[in-house]
């Protein structure tokens, strides 16, 4: 994978858990047009969120046209995930704090690494465990 592109993996990764951490298992739904994104991101979110169901991070329920799904909720995994500390730059952050950086964009491009590395770990340790 180019290593230019996980900066806009790991932002638009930690604008759809901001979205949906904030109603938890209340069902939503999750529309790219609400991202605020320029429409050359439609594809990536889509692919973000189909990652983040596929890890069962998130639940949706239903994927409509042009990146519109409904039923969308975080996941025990997603809480668990959330909760864990990383090494994020020289800092050591829940996933949750590191999330709000990268979706607000206060990060630069070398801690879309720490975050996905993170992310990812926490995805396979929450797979094992």
């Amino acid at each position: 994978m180019n290593g230019e592109l996980y900066p806009d993996q790991a932002r638009m990764i930690g604008l759809i858990l901001m979205e949906i951490s904030a109603s938890g298992v209340k069902r939503r739904k999750l529309f790219f047009e609400d991202m605020n994104e320029p429409e050359e991101f439609r594809a990536l979110f889509v692919d973000c969120v189909k990652w983040l169901a596929a890890e069962e991070i998130i639940g949706t329920e239903r994927e409509g046209t042009q990146g519109r799904f409904t039923g969308c909720c975080l996941r025990s995994k997603g809480f668990a995930m959330l909760g864990r500390r990383i090494e994020f730059g020289d800092q050591r952050l829940t996933i949750s704090e590191a999330t709000e950086q990268v979706s607000s964009g206060k990060f630069d491009a070398s801690r879309a690494g720490d975050f996905l590395g993170g992310f990812f770990g926490g995805t396979i340790k929450s797979l094992g465990g």
